[in-house]
């Protein structure tokens, strides 16, 4: 099946070394084409999956990536860089609690760490290929200024006719709403039962109720 995508406007600073095609020019703007999701996939659906196509239960599967997520976690608390498969690369971000003015006077107590970096291998970012489309009229980005709950809800409801579940960043990326709005709309949906959900956050999922 083809990924979709849609175009996305560019911010609004110009790059002097990027080239514009003379439609862009003359429109005193330009796009960039992002993949439109088609829902969130769970890692137990992943493991389900590789359970069907292999001989590995699908327990098995899950055991095994609790199993590495410990163990990554424990060594890049350790400062290593770690190696996951052919995928990519993880490490540990560091942050400091305080702006750094001169670094000769800060101690240990000062930073603390702030997340994961996680970096693709080459191999597996090239491994992303095959056939794309441009997405359904229902299915394009749209800039949430111009756009009404009303509207906004049929683009929903015709998105998830099609896919079974939709995340809350998958629809700030349809509708162009930031993360608070986006929510927002959601959670009203939840309570007016127009809308179902799986999960907790942050690997919450909605769906159209059965």
């Amino acid at each position: 099946m083809p990924a979709q995508y849609d175009f996305r406007k560019k911010p609004s600073f110009k790059d002097p070394e990027q080239s514009e095609t003379a439609e862009s020019q003359e429109n005193g703007k330009s796009f960039y084409p992002q993949i439109v999701s088609k829902g969130t996939l769970s890692f137990q659906e992943l493991a389900e999956q590789i359970s069907r196509a292999s001989s590995f239960k699908t327990g098995d599967v899950i055991g095994i990536m609790t199993e590495m997520e410990r163990w990554i976690l424990h060594y890049i608390s350790q400062g290593y860089h770690v190696q996951v498969g052919n995928i990519g690369f993880a490490s540990a971000r560091l942050e400091a609690k305080r702006m750094v003015t001169d670094p000769s006077k800060r101690n240990a107590q000062s930073v603390e760490f702030a997340g994961v970096n996680f970096r693709a291998s080459r191999t597996f970012s090239n491994g992303c290929s095959g056939q794309i489309e441009r997405a359904r009229k229902e299915c394009r980005f749209q800039e949430s200024r111009t756009s009404t709950e009303e509207s906004r809800w049929e683009k929903l409801e015709a998105y998830l006719k099609s896919n079974p579940s939709i995340t809350r960043t998958e629809y700030g990326e349809m509708t162009g709403l930031l993360k608070s709005k986006a929510l927002r709309d959601l959670q009203k949906w939840v309570k007016e039962k127009k809308l179902g959900t799986k999960g907790r956050a942050p690997h919450k999922i909605f769906i159209l109720p059965e």
